[in-house]
């Protein structure tokens, strides 16, 4: 090392006495000749052979020629950028470099940017055609491999400045290593040796998993090194690009480095979003959705694009490669540059398929998946026929529908057996619509978790009259006495019936269309949901109201008043207009000649009425009843929903086994019934799925309650009171 030392100090002080005897060498643009054969003779010596002829720079080969050119051409910019027609200041340093036993010197050109020519002013071109704007940046950021070398110490040939008598005339040098020894670069040269290793090892992953099994236990870990690698990849392409511009080498698709990083920059990139567009498309489809057409089209067009930028990357990175091992400037990231455009390109190819075959051969994994849990024949024979009625002619968005319906199913091993159960060995039709509702014979929609929680005596009743009523072996009255029992049993209801709710509300309400009755100017029962036409059936069909006519246009007119928004608070209307129509009559003294039926007629009528004395007493005591409960509604533990339906719950339910209760005596014993985890009894799904019924009783009491939850919320949020009464059976 001393030795080193010693030579490189006397090759500087060398140069420090032929060279310090002036600061710069000025050149004008006539005289650029001889600037070049400068840069020429700095950088390659003496041509070999030279013979005299009027050719520029005789005896250098085209290439060295090229580099001298081009080192000219950053000398001119960085000239005129700051004197444009007052010549060019140039100077050369030289740099004495050792790598391990071998030693050279390299030039550095020195280039003048102060008007006054000073020794402080001056940017840096190196031997590549690196422009470097002071000294110090030339020290911190050159791109010479590992080495130690001998510097000027302030970038130019002076004395070094001493006292001692001894010292005078002696070169100011000092030494250091290369930026490629620093810690951080250090440590970028094994991520890029590792990741060589890495991508190679990802790469044969993805050829092994297309020839022997063992590929798809490893093509996990080969996923997550590609990915981790394309984004260290981005990371140092861009790196190598932004430095190239920051010192003024060229970033264009001509030049080979630049060419290189670009490359290897867009294939990682378009690998990431290849291969991250194609997983959340197969999670996606595992989760029973189907991407759009667009969607589609651009996950394809990134495979294919990622095949073919990555494929071009091979072919330039390997003639690269092979032009930077002839001349021994090989370095880590130029292999693992080259081994990304292996692994995405690889990776293309073993995925070359468009992204449709992608989502219907995931598909087909899933069904598999879901089959293979089924043990015995007969049921994965009715899964199959579930799965092909419900995907119908369109096979990727139907089995897309299948997908998303089976993934709604808790108890999927047990609904597909209560189903082959019930069927009886029959065929029946059975397919899925949404959210894991089934339609069994186009009678039946009901949750598949719901279907299995019914008893299996009414899961073939229902399956057995619905069949036969689509075969016409049942007329509609037969068939509704058929499956009545099955209703209030399970508390569901069927298609007919909800057919007839729609027809019969309709008469009631003089109209054809039930959608056409408008409350406040809105349309509350168009488009109702199979809830919302169960409630109104119930309601308006009950013991005393069965669909009149006269119940149905006076609730429709106390609907008016109270601004009522939904059919559900129509319903509670219904319910408020009967309950008082059954207090009046308690209190009611007949004329005579008179019937039951006659005053009832008349009191309707009169409640049709907003403007009669009847009417305006009974919205009075709604008003004064919300007011009243909807406030002790808010403070109680247990709360309903609506405040219209607590109205006339309260006002249809005050009577107990003690007698009536107020308002607030009424709160008391639903919170004692719901606060007490003894008295719940059972817990049912709603038809839908969607709810949880919660049912609570105290027969000491003769208390009945249901508590409704929603059934994708956690906790005990959304949870509400649906009813709660006296019940004395």
């Amino acid at each position: 090392m001393i030795e080193w030392k010693e030579e490189a100090f006397r090759t500087q002080q060398e140069y420090h006495i032929s060279l310090s005897d002036r600061t710069w060498d000025r050149f004008y643009e006539p005289e650029l000749k001889y600037l070049r054969s400068k840069i020429c003779f700095a950088l390659f010596g003496c041509p070999e052979e030279y013979e005299d002829t009027d050719e520029e720079l005789p005896g250098y080969a085209d290439e060295q020629k090229a580099k001298a050119e081009e080192i000219c051409d950053k000398i001119v910019e960085l000239s005129f950028r700051h004197f444009e027609n007052e010549g060019m200041l140039v100077a050369i340093v030289f740099v004495c470099i050792k790598i391990w036993e071998k030693k050279f010197t390299l030039p550095v050109f020195r280039v003048c940017i102060d008007t006054d020519g000073s020794d402080d002013e001056a940017s840096y071109v190196d031997s590549v055609g690196r422009v470097y704007k002071d000294w110090n940046d030339y020290l911190m950021t050159n791109v010479l491999p590992k080495c130690m070398y001998c510097y000027p110490t302030n970038g130019f040939y002076c004395d070094k400045e001493s006292g001692d008598d001894d010292e005078f005339g002696k070169v100011d040098v000092s030494y250091g290593t290369s930026p490629a020894c620093d810690f951080v670069n250090r440590v970028k040269s094994v991520i890029d040796i590792s990741g060589l290793v890495g991508s190679s090892f990802s790469a044969g992953v993805l050829i092994a998993s297309f020839f022997t099994p063992v590929g798809p236990i490893l093509a996990g870990t080969s996923a997550v090194v590609g990915v981790s690698s394309a984004v260290y990849g981005s990371y140092r392409s861009t790196e190598v690009l932004v430095d190239r511009s920051k010192h003024d080498q060229s970033i264009s698709l001509l030049d080979p480095e630049a060419r290189a990083a670009w490359i290897s920059l867009v294939g990682s990139l378009l690998g990431i979003a290849a291969g991250g567009a194609t997983k959340a498309m197969v999670t996606s489809a595992r989760s029973g959705n189907v991407l759009n057409m667009a969607g589609r089209i651009a996950v394809t067009a990134a495979n294919f694009g990622s095949l073919s930028v990555n494929g071009i990357g091979i072919a330039n990175s390997l003639a690269h490669l092979i032009d930077k091992m002839m001349h021994s400037e090989l370095q880590p990231l130029d292999l693992y540059q080259f081994s990304l455009s292996i692994l995405f390109f690889t990776n293309g190819v073993m995925n070359m398929k468009t992204a449709s075959t992608i989502i219907k051969e995931t598909q087909n994994e899933v069904l598999s998946d879901f089959k293979a849990r089924l043990s015995l024949e007969d049921q994965k024979a009715a899964f199959d026929k579930l799965a092909a009625d419900t995907r119908g002619n369109r096979q990727m968005h139907g089995n897309g529908r299948v997908i998303k319906n089976l993934h709604k199913i808790e108890n999927f091993e047990q609904f597909m057996n209560n189903l082959v159960q019930a069927a009886e060995g029959g065929a029946h039709s059975v397919k899925f619509t949404e959210n894991g509702i089934i339609r069994i014979n186009d009678q039946l929609e009901i949750y598949a978790d719901a279907f299995s929680e019914m008893s299996d005596v009414n899961q073939a009743k229902a399956m057995s009259a619905t069949k036969k009523f689509a075969a016409n072996e049942y007329d509609s009255a037969q068939f509704l006495t058929e499956i009545s029992q099955v209703c209030r049993a399970e508390r569901i209801r069927f298609e007919l019936q909800r057919e007839n709710v729609l027809r019969s509300a309709a008469r009631a309400f003089g109209v054809e269309d039930l959608g056409q009755v408008k409350v406040g100017g809105k349309a509350i029962f168009k488009n109702l949901l199979p809830f919302e036409k169960d409630r109104l059936g119930d309601v308006m069909s009950a013991a005393g109201n069965q669909y009149d006519p006269a119940i149905a246009k006076a609730a429709l007119t106390l609907a008016e008043i109270q601004n009522c928004k939904t059919s559900a608070e129509y319903c509670s209307m219904v319910e408020f207009v009967a309950r008082h129509v059954t207090k009046l009559r308690q209190g009611a003294t007949l004329e005579r000649n008179q019937s039951w039926n006659n005053w009832k007629t008349n009191v309707l009528s009169e409640l049709q009425n907003s403007n009669s004395s009847k009417f305006r007493d009974m919205n009075l005591r709604f008003i004064e009843l919300e007011a009243t409960l909807s406030r002790i509604n808010d403070a109680s533990l247990f709360k309903m929903k609506c405040n219209k339906a607590l109205t006339y719950h309260f006002y249809k339910h005050d009577g107990f086994r003690h007698g009536l209760v107020n308002e607030q005596e009424y709160f008391n014993i639903l919170n004692e019934l719901f606060g007490s985890e003894f008295n719940r009894s059972r817990v049912r799904l709603s038809q839908e799925g969607d709810k949880v019924r919660m049912i609570y009783t105290d027969p000491e009491k003769g208390l009945f309650g249901v508590l409704v939850k929603p059934r994708y919320l956690s906790g005990d949020s959304g949870v509400y009171v649906a009813t709660m009464y006296y019940n004395q059976n």
